[in-house]
């Protein structure tokens, strides 16, 4: 399935990148198929907090911007 990917760093002011990337369903679980293994996603459109960065994973690529600008906006 092909879904979105948008990352950034959590800080004001962040570039946002998105990216398309394949997802698979597995009894009624997400993973992000990666070359060197699948990434298992707990919820779609859930914000990801790893490593002072943020992913959030959505089958919209409007979606998956929008709540990143939202969450960015929010940061103290």
């Amino acid at each position: 399935m092909k879904a979105y990917m948008a990352y950034f760093h959590k800080r004001k002011n962040a570039k946002i990148n998105i990216k398309p990337i394949t997802i698979r369903v597995k009894d009624s679980e997400y993973y992000h198929v990666e070359a060197f293994g699948d990434i298992h996603i707990e919820r779609m459109e859930v914000p990801i907090n790893e490593d002072r960065k943020v992913y959030i994973y959505s089958t919209s690529e409007d979606t998956a911007l929008r709540m990143s600008e939202n969450y960015i906006d929010h940061i103290n």
